[in-house]
C-alpha cells in the first residue's frame, strides 16, 4: 500500500482500510525516499523532505496508535538513515528531516510504552538500493566508469568495506517489528558499516 503520507485524506483512507481488512493494525513501518543531494538547496526543498518524511511519519504514527494502544501491542519501527547525525552540505534536507524523526521517536515511545508500543528507530548508512545504484549509475556515466566499479568504492568508504545490503536491514526491521523485540524503546540503531564517529 504505497502513500503519499503528506496528502491527509489519503493516509486517514489508508489506515481506516487496513484496519477494517485485518481487524488490526500491530506494525507501522514508514519509509520515504530521501530529497535530492543539492549543496544549496531551496527552502522548498526542505519544507517538502520535512512534510513527507517527518510529519508524514508522524501523521501515521497518530493514525495506528490508538488502535495500538487499544488492542495493548504494536510496534512502530521508523527508517531515518544515517543523514540525521551525520549532515553535509548535499544532504540538508534530508538531514533534518530524519534528526526530526529521531525526535519524535523518543516522543512517541515515551507516549506509547505503558500502553505495550515500542517505538525505534533504523538509521541505515548507503545501502544497495534502486536509488542508490541510480545514483552511482549517474555518476558512472558522468566519469565514463562502470557501475559497480562506483558501487565497490563507495564500500569502501565505510569500516565494514562494503555497503549494506535491504535484506540485512529488513532482518532488523523484523525483529524490532516482533514479539522477541520486548524491551528496546526509543532506541535508534545505525546499520551503517560503522561509519558513524559518535559515541555513542
Amino acid at each position: 500500500y504505497p502513500v503519499d503520507k503528506a496528502e491527509r485524506a489519503l493516509a486517514r483512507s489508508l489506515c481506516a482500510e487496513m484496519h477494517a481488512g485485518f481487524r488490526q493494525i500491530r506494525t507501522l513501518l514508514p519509509f520515504f525516499l530521501g530529497a535530492p543531494t543539492q549543496s544549496e538547496p531551496p527552502v522548498e526543498v526542505i519544507d517538502e523532505a520535512l512534510q513527507l518524511k517527518l510529519y508524514g511519519y508522524l501523521r501515521m504514527a497518530q493514525l495506528v496508535a490508538p488502535h495500538m494502544q487499544t488492542a495493548g501491542w504494536g510496534r512502530i519501527v521508523n527508517i531515518a538513515g544515517g543523514a540525521g547525525t551525520s549532515p553535509t552540505a548535499g544532504n540538508m534536507p534530508t538531514s533534518l528531516a530524519n534528526i526530526g524523526v529521531l525526535n519524535v521517536t523518543r516522543a512517541l515511545s515515551d507516549a506509547l510504552a505503558p500502553h505495550g508500543v515500542l517505538v525505534n528507530t533504523i538509521c541505515p548508512g548507503i545501502t544497495n538500493t534502486d536509488r542508490a545504484r541510480d545514483l552511482a549509475r549517474a555518476r558512472a556515466t558522468r566519469e565514463g566508469r562502470d557501475v559497480e566499479e562506483i558501487v565497490a568504492e563507495n564500500g569502501r568508504t565505510v569500516p565494514a568495506g562494503r555497503i549494506a545490503e535491504p535484506e540485512e536491514v529488513a532482518r532488523v526491521a523484523a525483529f524490532l517489528a516482533s514479539e522477541a523485540c520486548s524491551y528496546v524503546f526509543a532506541s535508534a540503531l545505525y546499520m551503517d558499516g560503522g561509519s558513524r564517529r559518535a559515541t555513542p
